[in-house]
């Protein structure tokens, strides 16, 4: 529950001559009207989510430390736990939300606060990359945590790798307003970041001249995730996507001339990778369908005929949003990734059209007088990711320069009130709503 609180002592003000005032009610929140982003909204987005930063950066030490005990001790660590937990942790996916989240809160505001706080939690993965990892029976350049088993998986180094080149890129972009100490923990990040990616060896991975897919890591249990059951498996593309985020942003930070320890060869990597990844996805996953708003766009989630029950089966809302975050982000970045990595990434824009079209049409629904996420993008219910599927506009919020009727729905699901509270709320929604609110038609 996300509310602001306007009175936050037992007692208020008294009235003059008289008894105090009875509290104020909690008020929802809200974002000022227009295409400006104010300092009230700014204050709102600190009031409601500035808390969360402490308690997501323990459950990151948490997290890595199970299969670190000493990371309990490290400086990135130790303010917020003193000894390695007694349970395995899995706040990997919340952890990168919240990181997205306030690095879209600088690149909106331009305050280093944000950044700091990104900073601190990447702080974090460089003490913890590089553990033991038993299932490929070595030390494991990436991230290894405990997911029934303890494996370093692509979609948490995805996810972790994501964080530290996203902090590379902001800082080669806005070198001469940070200065030369954020300049070195972007080098420090990107070295680690880089060096996670590229351990991707041979018996990890499925080509041939044109496609290429990430498989399961060849021995992990199927207990090790919920949705991969088998080893061998190609990963979900999603899951690529993670990765491919990634490469994106190092690219990028590589182009605008950031240059340390493993970043080189990650570009030579990204200029043989992305463009098969690409191709293979756009290939073989893109479903473009006649919609009341124009072409609906629609995506598969495993490479045809290969998902764990050879069911296919459209992606869904919140998984979505991941690649869709990742197209908007290649749209605004073409002109420096096509030089170092030319993969035909151009087709984004169209896509991005048909995404803004998709939301509105078929991925959200009136329920109860309120737009939500029904589940999967083309609008089927699926209660297996539904709870997850209603915070799915941080990624879906981005296509809104391209329909402000699709930045109004977005806005409608992520501040809709229901039964008293705001479910859908949360600090990525709410960051990635400001950052468009001048961008929308």
């Amino acid at each position: 529950m996300r509310w602001i609180a306007l009175c936050v002592v037992t007692a208020c003000a008294a009235e003059p001559g008289g008894a105090p005032t009875a509290p104020s009610l909690p008020e929802p929140v809200v974002l000022d009207p227009g295409p400006t982003v104010t300092s009230s909204d700014l204050a709102t987005w600190d009031a409601t989510f500035g808390d969360d930063q402490t308690s997501l950066w323990r459950g990151l030490c948490e997290t890595l430390s199970w299969v670190t005990p000493a990371l309990a001790h490290d400086a990135s660590c130790s303010p917020v736990i003193t000894k390695a937990p007694t349970a395995a942790y899995h706040d990997e996916w919340d952890v990168h939300d919240w990181a997205i989240a306030v690095a879209t809160m600088y690149e909106l505001s331009l305050d280093p606060k944000y950044l700091d706080e990104l900073g601190q939690l990447d702080d974090v993965l460089v003490a913890a990359r590089g553990a033991y990892d038993p299932t490929r029976g070595r030390t494991y350049a990436g991230w290894v945590i405990d997911r029934g088993c303890k494996w370093g998986s692509f979609d948490v180094t995805g996810l972790f790798a994501g964080m530290l080149a996203r902090y590379a890129r902001i800082v080669t972009e806005h070198a001469d307003q940070l200065g030369p100490a954020y300049t070195a923990r972007a080098e420090r990040y990107a070295t680690a970041a880089s060096l996670a990616l590229a351990d991707i060896p041979a018996d990890e991975r499925s080509e041939d001249a044109t496609h290429l897919l990430y498989l399961v890591t060849p021995g992990a249990k199927p207990a090790c995730t919920a949705q991969i059951t088998s080893p061998g498996l190609p990963y979900p593309y999603n899951m690529h996507h993670l990765m491919m985020g990634a490469m994106v942003d190092l690219v990028v930070a590589r182009a605008r001339g950031l240059d340390t320890q493993g970043l080189g060869p990650l570009v030579a990597e990204a200029q043989q990778d992305l463009p098969r990844l690409w191709t293979q996805w756009r290939d073989d996953a893109v479903r473009a369908t006649p919609g009341a708003s124009g072409s609906d766009v629609e995506f598969e989630r495993w490479p045809s005929g290969l998902s764990p029950d050879g069911k296919a089966r459209i992606e869904d809302s919140s998984h979505a949003a991941v690649t869709i975050e990742l197209l908007t982000r290649v749209e605004r970045q073409l002109p420096w990734i096509e030089p170092l990595v030319p993969c035909g990434l151009d087709a984004t824009t169209s896509l991005d059209d048909g995404l803004a079209n998709t939301l509105v049409d078929v991925a959200t629904a009136q329920d109860g007088g309120t737009w939500e996420f029904p589940g999967d993008m083309d609008g089927t219910a699926n209660e297996t990711v539904y709870s997850r599927a209603q915070r799915s506009c941080a990624g879906w919020a981005l296509v809104a320069p391209h329909s402000a009727q699709a930045y109004a729905r977005c806005e409608a699901v992520t501040l809709a009130e229901i039964a008293g509270d705001q479910p859908n709320l949360t600090a990525g929604d709410v960051a990635a709503l400001l950052w468009m609110k001048p961008m929308a038609p």
